[in-house]
């Protein structure tokens, strides 16, 4: 956890907020009052939240709220198991959060969680998600003779908070076309199943 001041030092607000924190650049959690110092989005609602236009969020009792700030992706597994290891293989929904730019980064790393041989052997999947010009795209972090391991999980969802209806969504590498949804209520355009590997290059181009 790191406090807001240390994210936001000339944001003189922050100083003495002591109930809410940021986890790594990402993530804002919070336990009664929010302030936000940025763009943020709730996770569980995917509500876009400007701070000029609102700067504060009362939450209740029964919640601690999180939020995603914009310009970020996270990815996530949504499918609920009995425990960590059963999610081993399970595929990732990739949450791209715009910015007032329409644009977002992120990582994805894997590994194969119980051993070093990510350190010993170079056994890892390090990628560089990124979202511009109507454009995401999965690149290496790392070069090529990293990538001795190799994973069976897979893209199952992407969903696109603050974005646009497109005509169409189409994944380059493989010239097909992505089924999607758009909630115009919410500004929330959802990808289904583009079905790559996460450790492969891709490229989604929406129209």
């Amino acid at each position: 956890f790191r406090p807001l001041w240390v994210e936001y030092p000339n944001d003189v607000t922050t100083f003495s907020i002591e109930d809410e924190y940021l986890i790594g650049e990402v993530l804002n959690r919070i336990f009664l009052c929010t302030y936000f110092s940025d763009s943020f989005y709730n996770c569980f609602l995917q509500l876009y939240r400007l701070r000029p236009l609102n700067p504060f969020f009362l939450s209740v009792a029964s919640q601690i709220p999180v939020f995603q700030r914009g310009g970020s992706v996270i990815c996530r597994k949504d499918r609920v198991r009995r425990s960590s290891s059963c999610m081993e293989n399970d595929p990732y929904a990739l949450y791209v959060a715009l910015n007032s730019q329409g644009s977002a980064e992120g990582e994805l790393y894997i590994d194969d969680f119980h051993t070093f041989s990510f350190e010993k052997a170079k056994q890892f999947v390090h990628r560089h998600l990124s979202f511009a010009a109507n454009t995401l795209s999965s690149s290496s972090v790392c070069a090529l003779f990293f990538y001795t391991f190799s994973t069976a999980s897979w893209i199952e969802k992407i969903v696109i908070i603050r974005g646009s209806q497109p005509s169409s969504a189409t994944l380059k590498n493989a010239e097909s076309a992505v089924e999607f949804e758009f909630d115009s209520t919410l500004s929330v355009l959802t990808l289904r199943k583009p079905r790559v590997n996460t450790a492969a290059d891709w490229t989604t181009i929406l129209r």
